[in-house]
């Protein structure tokens, strides 16, 4: 069982890193050919990887064949179908998932993703709709150090994303059945924030209890990835081993008790009914979302072994849980939980049978809970760029803490409250109490110094560091232990890529209909703009500078330039300042900035770091006009060549450049999106620049960039690439020439849009 589990999961695997999927025909062959070699002794194990191959392909190739058609794009296309999931209500929008039953036109995918701007109706889970909305393909932003947007929705099984239009023809078209599975937890949800009212942790409990998380607040959200414990609210393998664990021991001993019983069935094997009712019981609560049904096969595994009454080992066990979750959902090895949920549970298993000598129940616990933080280190690297160094500690009092008493309370008073209402507020009341004495601990680690390691590790350095790790947790006595420090060296000793002295390195980020460009010397950083804020709230140096910054293991801005006040320049700043400290800030909006010592930029402001010149040239002291025309405008050169970064210039602005000197750059961030308004035949010409890149959105609605700029840049000599197109953009500018760096094919694989 482990060797088959083993190489069906390496063909499952495989799978997800290829750029592009194979070929039908070629596909088509996998399983013929695994059939064949299952025949042959020695060649089972390679068979066995081919048929996870073969299998995941399957999938991935019917989830793909179910994405938004190409010529419906940005069209206008009427849909009726059934909200599912419970839609989640923010300050200027409603988000709901859309199962589609009919559609105006062919080529809209079964699922779809809708957000409602602005006076959105009351929505409920489970009601029939026909809405008028405009979809587009998976399509996200495209940065390292950032999520996969694509990934998710491919994983979501969202063939489609898009908005509603306010148009006559939405209506309700039915409202959701009595007993719709969304509509119950969506009543059980709304209930729950009634009885708990203002209780700052309201959120929490409601995602404890039904899955949905949209109530915990960013604040929150902060402190639990600080202290290594965002896994606690979010229902897979954990709650459902518990919920099935508790069920199981009080239908043995309940069987056990009742003697009339233990006739017809063992205790064991009551106990295994039961636990694997109250984990179907609480997978169906949480909404039969994807963690949930891989937590719940998993533990199927684990209770049917208990029902058949035959002792497998745990190794088996693990095994035939991995094998039976990957036949279930081969995709689930996209999902973080996926490898987090199995990582931990095989670093548990490894060092309980590893028979170490640890005294006492306390003392196995406390041992354990620092084998599992140390273990998971260098996958929690991998995935989020960063390890909590107090996980330890929070987790040792936060996982029993929560699986013994706050979700027991959450799920009995959920379950009490529709038949006897007090006493169900009762539990709620007591679980958000419970919560908030471990909150307190929580938020105090959160602030500890040096409490989270931040480092972009990649997956050479990860593999060694898990050899290192299994080395380190081996039971005492193992011999060579000692070699575990140099399979942590890549680690310990991160080797991080950075510019020659004199050399200088451009990243035109991935932002959407914004700018943000960070500028790398030997030693300094400077970030020119940080991005848009959006309606929902979040903004972009939330979610793509301060990764990057934190991805090049940067934790400090030297130089901050913002260049002018809008929204999609200045939206992100904000997040930067809380995250890393800054060593200066240039702006031409001083006063929207003055809490951070802003300055006003302008022309004649110079300096240098590691050989490399950064020279303010506009606007002009006593220059009036509009924000745009007064954009600090800076140019960088070293020794590989020059920079120009022009932020929203337009015709005015580059005429008074032209008339205060040459203006000749290798690389220029076209100014205003690759608007029309700017980028005038005198200012491209006098350029000459090789690489034009245009900070502009996929497919945004101002058409940037216009077409008759780009021609001009090609004209006059320039490769023209554009963030929304080719996701974030590197040029090193050194002694060894490079072609320009596109994020999107470097890192592409196959649910990525072309």
């Amino acid at each position: 069982m482990r060797t088959i589990a083993a190489a069906f999961f390496t063909g499952v695997a495989l799978l997800q890193f290829l750029p592009a999927l194979p070929a039908p025909p070629l596909a088509a062959a996998v399983p013929a050919v695994a059939l064949a070699a299952l025949r042959w002794r020695a060649l089972r194990v390679p068979a066995w990887a081919l048929a996870g191959f073969g299998w995941a392909w399957l999938h991935a190739a019917l989830v793909l064949g179910d994405t938004l058609a190409a010529a419906l794009e940005d069209e206008i296309v009427t849909v009726e179908g059934v909200i599912t999931g419970i839609p989640v209500p923010a300050a200027h929008r409603t988000r709901l998932q859309l199962a589609v039953a009919r559609a105006e036109f062919d080529g809209v995918p079964r699922r779809i993703r809708l957000d409602w701007y602005d006076h959105a109706p009351a929505l409920g889970a489970g009601e029939r709709w026909r809405l008028t909305v405009r979809l587009r393909r998976p399509h996200g932003l495209r940065n390292p150090g950032g999520t996969d947007f694509e990934r998710s929705l491919f994983q979501q099984r969202l063939g489609a994303t898009g908005y509603v239009l306010a148009a006559s023809t939405n209506r309700r078209l039915a409202f959701a059945p009595t007993w719709h599975l969304d509509a119950v937890r969506e009543r059980l949800a709304a209930r729950i924030d009634e009885v708990l009212g203002p209780h700052p942790l309201a959120g929490v409990v409601v995602a404890l209890a039904v899955g949905e998380r949209g109530g915990i607040r960013t604040e929150q959200w902060q402190v639990l990835q600080r202290t290594g414990t965002s896994h606690l609210v979010a229902i897979s393998g954990l709650h459902i081993g518990l919920t099935a664990a508790f069920a199981w021991c009080l239908g043995r001993w309940a069987w056990a008790v009742a003697t009339c019983c233990g006739n017809t069935l063992a205790a064991p094997r009551a106990g295994a009914v039961l636990g694997l009712v109250g984990a179907v019981s609480y997978a169906a609560l949480a909404g039969w979302t994807v963690p949930t049904q891989r937590a719940l096969v998993a533990v199927a595994v684990v209770m049917l072994g208990r029902l058949l009454l035959r002792r497998f080992a745990a190794g088996d066990l693990y095994a035939g849980a991995l094998l039976a979750v990957l036949v279930w959902d081969p995709l689930a090895v996209l999902a973080a939980g996926f490898w987090l949920s199995f990582a931990a549970a095989a670093v548990i298993l490894f060092r309980v049978t590893g028979r170490t000598s640890v005294p006492g129940a306390v003392g196995r616990v406390v041992d354990l809970q620092f084998a599992i933080a140390l273990g998971m280190a260098p996958l929690t690297l991998l995935l989020f760029t960063l390890a909590p160094a107090v996980g330890p500690i929070a987790n040792l009092i936060a996982v029993p803490w929560t699986g013994l008493v706050v979700v027991p309370l959450v799920l009995s008073g959920s379950l009490v409250l529709p038949w006897a209402g007090p006493f169900g507020a009762c539990l709620l009341t007591l679980a958000a109490d419970a919560l908030q004495l471990l909150w307190w601990l929580l938020e105090h680690l959160a602030t500890w110094p040096f409490g989270v390691w931040r480092y972009a590790a990649g997956l050479p350095a990860v593999l060694a560091a898990a050899v290192g790790v299994m080395v380190l947790l081996a039971p005492r006595g193992t011999p060579g232990r000692w070699l575990a420090a140099l399979w942590l060296l890549p680690l310990l000793l991160p080797r991080i890529e950075r510019p020659a002295p004199g050399d200088l390195w451009l990243t035109l980020l991935d932002v959407g209909q914004g700018l943000a460009a960070v500028v790398q010397t030997r030693h300094s950083v400077l970030v020119f703009d940080a991005g848009p804020r959006f309606r929902g709230g979040l903004d972009t140096g939330t979610l793509v500078v301060a990764p990057y910054l934190e991805h090049l293991a940067r934790r400090r801005i030297d130089t901050l330039v913002v260049s002018h006040g809008d929204l999609d320049h200045i939206g992100g700043a904000g997040a930067l300042f809380e995250r890393f400290e800054v060593g200066r800030l240039l702006t031409s909006v001083p006063e929207r900035l003055a809490a951070h010592g802003a300055v006003r930029c302008r022309r004649g402001q110079a300096w240098q770091r590691d050989g490399v010149r950064f020279e303010m040239l506009h606007p002009p002291a006593g220059w009036s006009g509009s924000d745009n025309e007064g954009s600090c405008v800076l140019r960088v050169t070293g020794s590989g060549g020059t920079v120009l970064l022009t932020a929203d210039i337009e015709r005015r602005a580059e005429q008074a450049l032209l008339a205060a000197g040459p203006l000749v750059a290798d690389v220029v961030v076209v100014a205003h999106h690759g608007s029309a308004t700017s980028s005038s035949e005198p200012f491209v010409a006098a350029l000459g620049a090789r690489h034009a890149l245009v900070p502009a959105g996929y497919r945004n609605r101002f058409g940037f960039p216009a077409s008759a700029v780009v021609e001009r840049y090609r004209r006059h000599g320039a490769e023209v690439l554009v963030s929304g197109i080719s996701g974030a953009i590197e040029i090193r500018l050194g002694a060894a020439a490079s072609a320009p760096i596109r994020e999107r094919e470097r890192s592409r694989r196959y649910w990525h849009a072309p």
